[in-house]
C-alpha cells in the first residue's frame, strides 16, 4: 500500500543493532520482499548502515555492505563521518568499503531488481532429508504482466479435486498438514506453540505431497470460506505475526477454526482464515495475498547465495558465509538463477578485489571460491558476446 500514498520507501525491519546477527537477520527478513520492490514501485529498507560503528569486524562489515546493495536498500552511512578525517589505517580501511564504487553501481543498477535468496545449505538438508514437499508462502499476487519481476502464475495456481485433496497446478504434489517445528522423524508429534498472536494453540505447518497420502479438506461454499483439515480439524490460516525468517512470506498454516458458523452446513469464517475456493488461485482475503510454491530458498544456517539481475543481461551473485570457519562455496547454475541447459558463458569479476577473473563460468563449468568466516565473495557475470 506504501506506493499508493506517493512513499517510494519504507522500513522492513525493526531498529537494525551494530552487531552481525542483527544485521543478518534484516537481510534475512527483508528478501522475500523482492516481489514488492523496484523503480515503479518503491525500495525495502532493512534500516540504516552501521558499517564503522565498531561492533562488527571489517569483514563483516563488507558482508552487510553487499547485502544492502544487493537488497537495493538506501545506503544510508550510519557511522561518524568526521572520523575519516583522521589519518587512522581502520578509518580508511571503512571509507574503501563505503565507497567501492563497483559494489554501490550494483546498488544503483538501472534494472533495479532486488537479489533472491537463490541456494542455501538449509535447501540442500530439506531436499536431501525428503521430509518436506515444496515450501509454500501467502504473499504478493502475480499480475501476469509480461516482464513483471514476480512469482509465476503457476506457482499459485491451485485445484481442488474430487477426492478432497488440493493440488499445486506447478509441481503435481497436494497440501499437507505437518506438525510445526516437530522432529519430522517422530510420528504423530504435535506441538503446543505460542508463535502466533492468540496462544497456546496448537498449530500445523503446510508443505506438499504426494497426493496418494496428503491431507484432505472441506472447502467454504462462499468466498471467504474456510478452508478445514478433515484430519485436525483445524482450518488452513496465515499467521498473522510472523517473526521467522526461514519462512520468507507469510507463514502458511493450520490453527484452530475461529468465528465459525454452521449456518449453510459448512464453516465458513473471517480474516486470516479467510479464502477463496480452490479452482486458480486461492487467495487469502484478509491478507491479500496468495498460496505459493517458492521458489527462494530458504536462509542458510552458515551459507547462502544470493542473485540479482542486472542491465544488458549481466548477473550479480553473492555468497555469504555465516559459519565460523572459512569455507569453499560454489558458483553454479542454481546460484546464478540459470537453467542446467543454459549455454550462455559469462565472464567474472570479483566486485572487492577490482579484477577480472580468467575463467569463463556458465551452467556446466561452475566455479568454486574460497569465502571467509562471516564474510562474502561478490561477483559480476557478464555474458561474453562473440
Amino acid at each position: 500500500w506504501a506506493p499508493g500514498i506517493g512513499a517510494d520507501s519504507w522500513r522492513t525491519t525493526g531498529d537494525i543493532r551494530d552487531e552481525w546477527r542483527s544485521i543478518i537477520e534484516r537481510a534475512e527478513i527483508t528478501a522475500s520482499l523482492w516481489r514488492y520492490s523496484g523503480p515503479t514501485s518503491g525500495w525495502n529498507d532493512p534500516d540504516m548502515l552501521e558499517v564503522g560503528n565498531g561492533g562488527c569486524s571489517n569483514e563483516e562489515y563488507r558482508t552487510h555492505f553487499s547485502l544492502w546493495a544487493m537488497l537495493k536498500a538506501p545506503m544510508i552511512i550510519g557511522n561518524d563521518i568526521r572520523n575519516f578525517s583522521t589519518p587512522d589505517a581502520n578509518n580508511a580501511a571503512i571509507l574503501e568499503i563505503l565507497s567501492n564504487a563497483e559494489v554501490l553501481a550494483v546498488s544503483q543498477d538501472a534494472v533495479g531488481r532486488q537479489a533472491r535468496i537463490t541456494w542455501s545449505d538449509t535447501a540442500d538438508r530439506h531436499r536431501a532429508s525428503k521430509t518436506f514437499g515444496d515450501k509454500l508462502i501467502a504473499t504478493k499476487c502475480a499480475t501476469g504482466a509480461e516482464g513483471a519481476y514476480e512469482d509465476a502464475a503457476i506457482d499459485q495456481a491451485w485445484t481442488f479435486e474430487t477426492d478432497g485433496t488440493i493440488k499445486s497446478t506447478s509441481t503435481g504434489l497436494c497440501l499437507n498438514e505437518i506438525p510445526l517445528f516437530a522432529d519430522p522423524t517422530a510420528s504423530g508429534s504435535e506441538l503446543t506453540t505460542s508463535v502466533d498472536l492468540e496462544a497456546p494453540q496448537v498449530l500445523h505447518s503446510v508443505s506438499t505431497t504426494d497426493c496418494a497420502s496428503a491431507t484432505k479438506w472441506d472447502i467454504g461454499q462462499f468466498i471467504g470460506g474456510s478452508i478445514v483439515s478433515r484430519s485436525s480439524q483445524q482450518c488452513l490460516e496465515v499467521a498473522r505475526f510472523d517473526g521467522l525468517t526461514v519462512f520468507l512470506g507469510k507463514r502458511v498454516q493450520t490453527g484452530p477454526c475461529q468465528n465459525v458458523s454452521k449456518k449453510y452446513g459448512v464453516m465458513d469464517i473471517t480474516e486470516h482464515q479467510s479464502w477463496t475456493k480452490p479452482g486458480a488461485v486461492m487467495r487469502n482475503l484478509f491478507q491479500r495475498s496468495c498460496l505459493t510454491v517458492d521458489r527462494d530458498a530458504a536462509p542458510g544456517v552458515t551459507q547462502e547465495a544470493w542473485m540479482a539481475p542486472l542491465s544488458n543481461g549481466a548477473l550479480a551473485v553473492l555468497l555469504v558465509n555465516k559459519g565460523p570457519i572459512a569455507t569453499a562455496m560454489t558458483l553454479n547454475a542454481v546460484v546464478a538463477g540459470l537453467s542446467a541447459e543454459d549455454k550462455t558463458g559469462y565472464s567474472v569479476r570479483d566486485l572487492w578485489a577490482h579484477r577480472d577473473l580468467h575463467e569463463t563460468f556458465s551452467a556446466a563449468n561452475p566455479l568454486q571460491f574460497k569465502v571467509p568466516s562471516h564474510g562474502v565473495m561478490m561477483v559480476k557475470l557478464t555474458p561474453n558476446t562473440f
